[in-house]
């Protein structure tokens, strides 16, 4: 049984990291970059699915607020290949949103190595909700 195919589990794999329509699950991302980069990225994926969209999008903001304002300037990537995997399987991602959505905006931009336009991207998102 492939992994697309199991039950929905709590723990192993929760339904809000697996229901987007490219059939990648948040983990098969958010394990490439760095911690600070995956959890915004994580916080981004399932904001509409936890029911509380302003507290999801704010956690996504700290960490990409802390990877941003590092002293450490810690890479977004441990390697080449890591960020090979990221943009092969955010492209698959990417497909099935619409152009400038926060995940699409949030994926390239974590691909291109801009991770200051993935701030901008969710503080724009925050604001229209009235953060």
């Amino acid at each position: 049984m492939s992994r697309a195919e199991q039950p929905f589990d709590i723990v192993a794999r929760p339904k809000h990291y697996n229901v987007h329509p490219s059939g990648i699950e948040t983990i098969e991302l958010s394990e490439l970059p760095n911690a600070n980069i995956a959890n915004a990225l994580k916080y981004c994926w399932r904001r509409n699915d936890k029911g509380n969209l302003k507290q999801e999008l704010g956690k996504a903001l700290w960490y990409a607020r802390r990877h941003c304002e590092s002293s450490f300037h810690v890479p977004i990537f441990a390697s080449r290949d890591l960020l090979a995997r990221f943009t092969y399987l955010g492209c698959k991602v990417i497909e099935h949103e619409q152009s400038g959505s926060l995940l699409a905006v949030v994926i390239s931009a974590i691909a291109e190595g801009e991770p200051r336009r993935m701030l901008q991207r969710i503080e724009e998102e925050l604001a229209t909700i009235g953060a």
